[in-house]
């Protein structure tokens, strides 16, 4: 999420969500990427299995999506 470095206008979350997802709470506090790397490319698997890549940029990631 500090990639993406969303807006947020109120936010409600658990407390066992926030422990296990300290970025979110970063992000909600106005966190974001302030340098190098500007992108973030993580493999990450469902709960049925299925592997997948995530891929988050910065603003100021100057590359194209397709050359991570």
């Amino acid at each position: 999420m500090l990639y993406n470095y969303p807006k947020f206008y109120a936010h409600n979350l658990p407390k066992d969500f926030v422990d296990d997802n300290m970025d979110v709470l970063l992000a909600i506090g106005g966190s974001r990427v302030k340098e190098p790397p500007w992108n973030n490319l993580m493999k990450l698997t469902s709960f049925a299995g299925q592997q997948f890549l995530s891929f988050a940029k910065y603003v100021d990631y100057a590359e194209g999506l397709f050359t991570c």
